[in-house]
């Protein structure tokens, strides 16, 4: 399976299985633009941070191999996420309700996805498809197995959350990922897209790109502003789950 169509799929099953359960799940259904004036403009990319305290990423970079994970043993920010994303595999892997089946496919799924990571030899900007794997894996984790969300006090990430947009039946969901600069992944339609944030004075802006180009998400407190190409931005709240 070519990977545009992987990510489609592994995207849809997030959705789903988050609406059995999970907290802030949404509906994979169309969203429908509020009536606003103009998308917000494209934003360039964020450049790689500075050098900072290192933490080991979750395996021993003494026994890296290739490119991929040679960078994840250098990089700070790309180390943590490894680190966290490891830490929510493991809680996932450790609930004893999900049975045999469920354990096998969630393995499989691990596999699936570490080969993906270290296929990103093959993009032009190793550094940015390696962020972008590990924040969308993290998304992932916490949006299908309730498990990893068990020790939130242990590691970095939070979520998901649901976000309702002005005249929109569908519901957004996100993953916030702490850490310098701070990440998120939001998924709506088919999209399943990372972000890096930006400081404003009105709040935190999350910048990215799909195909169709540039993607921001304003987030201030319980509102957000989420701009997509060719579409009126949405305005959007943070959806109450009972």
């Amino acid at each position: 399976m070519d990977r545009p169509l992987r990510l489609r799929c592994m995207t849809a099953m997030a959705i789903a299985l988050a609406l059995a359960g999970c907290k802030a799940e949404p509906d994979a259904s169309s969203v429908a633009p509020a009536p606003v004036e103009n998308a917000e403009p494209a934003l360039a990319q964020p450049e790689a941070p500075p050098p900072g305290p290192m933490v080991p990423p979750s395996f021993d970079c003494t026994q890296a191999t290739g490119d991929a994970q040679k960078l994840i043993c250098t990089d700070p920010r790309l180390a943590e996420l490894d680190k966290e994303m490891d830490r929510l595999f493991a809680l996932a892997k450790a609930d004893a309700a999900l049975g045999a089946p469920a354990l096998e496919a969630l393995e499989a799924s691990q596999r699936s996805w570490l080969q993906g990571r270290d296929d990103c030899t093959q993009s032009s900007d190793l550094r940015a498809c390696l962020l972008g794997e590990s924040v969308r894996r993290i998304f992932q984790l916490r949006q299908g197995y309730a498990q990893a969300r068990s020790d939130d006090g242990g590691g970095i990430s939070r979520g998901p959350t649901a976000w309702k947009c002005a005249g929109s039946e569908a519901l957004l969901s996100s993953v916030f990922v702490n850490g310098e600069p701070p990440s998120m992944a939001l998924a709506w339609n088919d999209h399943l897209v990372t972000l890096e944030a930006y400081p404003e004075p009105e709040g935190l802006r999350y910048a990215g790109k799909i195909v169709e180009g540039d993607v921001t998400f304003l987030v201030s407190g319980n509102r957000a502003m989420l701009a997509q190409p060719g579409q009126p931005a949405l305005s959007c709240e943070i959806e109450p789950v009972g």
